[in-house]
């Protein structure tokens, strides 16, 4: 007696929940014609078969591997999926745990015509999804030529009029405009949230509006009377990046196709200052000078471990501007006590700890020991890795040559197949590492080759050259931890 599991499943288009119930009826019904045991029911309700995004699908694999059954029974085999490489895919993952297919209405069993007809079946179901998505961009098209609402909710200020096209709710619409008017007379985000949300203004999650949502609604042509459709690409599933755009000869815009909620002047002013903060990096006159800090990806808090990383504040009297390395944890989430670090003592006192602990003469001469020790030990090294790699190669040459011959003597099978594809793999990935080594043709070094490459660097070091001694440092600095405003510096080479 075989166990067995009904899966079931509508996208919606055209289509009921009475869809499913049909789908299960004719699956029992199968069921009991062949003596099988039914145990669980999974249905997907309005769930395209193009993704395997489908949670009653998934759960459905996930429990494949319990053992507690041993056939899936769908209506039709574009119920399981309508991608040729997802149903290959799982219904593989389904073969593993010994589970069987079968389809209602293709009665399909393992001849080889049966394959063939698996095949044809599940293209036919594919060319018939991505058909039918091609047809309903046409429909929806049109209706954005027409400048009416596509579907999704409309952005924040408009509401779908009863001739489904945008029109203004007045309320909402007030705070869109006092939006743009605080970014263009110059608030930053995080004074535009609070003001918002005093005046009464909400997000759509009830709370307060993101620094994401700020910047979409400001470039949301919609609200300058635009009608845009088309703009957003998608992505894997079929979802919509709602950051990355498609070409502009793929959008459609319609001037005018919708009741604009800024003016023409505000609008031009938005989208010019939010051209000038990209072009500079940030919104404040420090930034835009683009301060070198040097120590950027080496600094970590030595209390919770997070990335510290260059900013400025701006204070006193005068404005002035002070660059200081911040904890992530402390600036982003609050969530740690380290306290920032002035930016120019902290690179101070590590140029000053390079130079007197490696480039003093003494310690330069130690260190270019230390330096031909460690470089000859890594040509060694390379040999030694040479011989392993060739080794390789001669046992996966012999395993490649048995699974041939097993083909040559008629073996051949899928696995087969695959197991020789994974070793041809292996070999030719291992012989570009041995390419590699041999092309390397590594050269000895001498002491007094060392001690130039030093000099170079401790040249750079006190040039005031802040591109090169930002390179010096990365050179022979691995990490900085940052504790109670101390720093503990690990360089890459330990010094003499």
């Amino acid at each position: 007696m075989i166990n067995c599991v009904i899966y079931a499943r509508f996208s919606s288009d055209n289509q009921r929940d009475e869809s499913i119930d049909a789908q299960v009826r004719a699956c029992k019904e199968y069921c009991k014609r062949n003596g099988m045991v039914l145990v669980k029911i999974y249905s997907d309700e309005a769930r395209s078969a193009t993704t395997d995004q489908r949670p009653e699908f998934q759960q459905m694999i996930r429990d494949a591997e319990s053992g507690e059954w041993q056939a899936v029974i769908v209506h039709k085999l574009d119920r399981f999926s309508r991608d040729r490489y997802d149903s290959a895919y799982y219904k593989r993952q389904l073969k593993i745990n010994g589970i069987r297919l079968y389809s209602v209405l293709e009665n399909l069993d393992d001849s080889p015509e049966s394959i063939i007809l698996e095949s044809v079946l599940e293209g036919m179901a594919e060319y018939y999804s991505k058909n039918l998505a091609r047809e309903t961009m046409k429909g929806l098209k049109e209706n954005a030529y027409k400048c009416v609402h596509t579907g999704g909710r409309p952005p924040y200020g408009y509401i779908v009029g009863p001739d489904r096209k945008l029109a203004v709710n007045p309320v909402k619409a007030t705070a869109v405009r006092l939006l743009f008017e605080l970014y263009t007379n110059g608030s930053e985000y995080g004074e535009i949230i609070d003001t918002l949300y005093k005046r009464g203004f909400k997000a759509r999650s009830g709370g307060k509006f993101s620094k994401i949502t700020l910047h979409d609604m400001l470039i949301n042509e919609k609200y300058a009377g635009i009608f845009v459709y088309n703009k957003t690409k998608s992505g894997i599933g079929g979802r919509r990046n709602g950051h990355s755009y498609k070409d502009d000869a793929d959008v459609i815009r319609i001037p005018g196709g919708c009741p604009a909620i800024i003016d023409p002047d505000t609008w031009a002013n938005a989208q010019a200052l939010m051209k000038k903060n990209r072009q500079h990096g940030a919104v404040s006159s420090y930034r835009a000078k683009r301060r070198v800090y040097l120590l950027s990806g080496l600094v970590h808090c030595g209390q919770c471990g997070a990335t510290m990383s260059g900013a400025v504040k701006t204070g006193g009297r005068a404005g002035g501007h002070y660059p200081y390395y911040v904890c992530h944890k402390r600036g982003n989430k609050h969530d740690c006590t380290t306290k920032a670090i002035n930016a120019d003592y902290l690179e101070r006192e590590v140029l000053k700890h390079l130079y007197d602990t490696l480039f003093v003469p003494a310690a330069m001469e130690r260190l270019a020991e230390k330096m031909c020790q460690i470089i000859n030990d890594a040509d060694a090294g390379s040999n030694i890795r040479l011989e392993e790699l060739k080794a390789q190669i001669a046992g996966l040459d012999k395993k490649i040559g048995n699974l041939t011959m097993a083909i040559a003597d008629g073996l051949y099978s899928p696995v087969i197949k695959d197991q020789l594809m994974g070793l041809e793999d292996q070999r030719a990935f291992i012989s570009r590492q041995i390419t590699a080594i041999e092309s390397s043709n590594p050269q000895a070094i001498s002491k007094a080759e060392i001690m130039k490459i030093l000099m170079v660097a401790k040249t750079n070091l006190i040039s005031g050259d802040l591109k090169k001694q930002k390179k010096a440092i990365r050179t022979y600095v691995k990490d900085i931890a940052i504790n109670d405003e101390k720093a503990l510096i690990k360089p890459i080479i330990p010094g003499p």
